[in-house]
């Protein structure tokens, strides 16, 4: 039977809701949220009780996709509709999320109190979680790794993975920012210590990224993947922007440079290694998401840069 008969035979079949829900949710975890929505679409068609969790996971798409306004929209037509007699708990958590992604921190912080009764402790946990990631993310960093790293003590792999790995990308981000900015210039003291304060800043980042892989939670991987890699990249280039020493001769100085190019090769091929790593796993986990191109783009960058010393 020929592609375009089997195309005409499904289109002509019976849709399953379940099934299509399902197709959804598979297509969601690969990171393929257009798809997603394309077969909810589709699901929504075929009457049945199946409409709202079509119409949350429609919203999911569209708030994992990044158009938050809009998931936010279809969160507040959701909760407009939602019948008295069931629990709207899942919907208004995840609307917090979202305003919290907007940067409407006391709006997320008013909707998760906003929650019935007392919560699982899996539960629990993600609201401590998203309060520490939100105060990081308001410019409160004391208070933010405070809690952060206290909500994430002892906790098990299996508890809440999604927001554990939301957490250590938010500590990536406020590790990788604190590097940025630490010139490679100055007294050959002052270049150690700053060279000894970035190292500190970016390893620690790679140690929160090793803690993150095993929990699955695969787009934040891929970020914290993307994130290590360019802080490598980022050191390396301000090493090469380091000023030239004004009291070498023509020879020392060749000799200088020579001896510093092996050391940002060192840098910028482990930047490297970090965007291959990640084009790697998202093929192993079939992720079609955008950070594929990105790091494309990124390990494409590095080699560039590797071959231009």
């Amino acid at each position: 039977m020929s592609p375009l008969v089997l195309i005409l035979t499904a289109l002509a079949s019976p849709a399953d809701p379940a099934e299509l829900l399902e197709e959804a949710r598979h297509r969601a975890l690969r990171g393929d949220y257009e798809g997603t929505r394309i077969v909810l679409a589709e699901a929504l068609r075929v009457p049945g009780d199946h409409h709202l969790q079509a119409r949350y996971l429609d919203a999911l798409a569209w708030e994992y996709d990044g158009d938050l306004t809009r998931a936010l929209q279809l969160y507040d037509e959701m909760l407009q509709d939602w019948p008295e007699d069931l629990s709207a708990d899942d919907v208004l958590f995840r609307r917090a999320e979202t305003l919290g992604r907007l940067g409407r921190f006391r709006e997320a912080d008013r909707q998760l109190r906003a929650l019935d009764g007392e919560r699982p402790a899996s539960d629990q946990l993600k609201i401590d979680l998203l309060h520490g990631i939100w105060h990081l993310e308001a410019g409160k960093q004391r208070r933010g790794l405070n809690e952060v790293t206290v909500a994430l003590a002892d906790v098990e792999p299996d508890q809440a993975p999604w927001h554990q790995a939301q957490a250590r990308l938010a500590l990536i981000r406020v590790l990788v920012d604190s590097a940025r900015p630490i010139p490679m210039r100055g007294s050959d003291r002052k270049k150690q210590r700053r060279l000894t304060s970035r190292t500190a800043f970016v390893r620690a980042a790679e140690d929160q990224l090793s803690a993150m892989i095993p929990l699955d939670a695969t787009p934040h991987t891929l970020d914290g993947l993307l994130l290590v890699g360019a802080a490598y990249m980022d050191f390396g280039q301000a090493m090469r922007d380091e000023p030239e020493l004004r009291r070498l001769n023509p020879l020392e100085r060749t000799y200088y440079r020579s001896e510093l190019n092996k050391r940002i090769e060192v840098v910028w091929i482990k930047g490297g290694l970090f965007f291959d790593r990640g084009l790697q796993y998202a093929a192993s986990t079939g992720w079609q998401g955008p950070q594929v191109e990105e790091l494309d783009a990124a390990h494409t960058d590095s080699q560039e840069r590797i071959e231009s010393l």
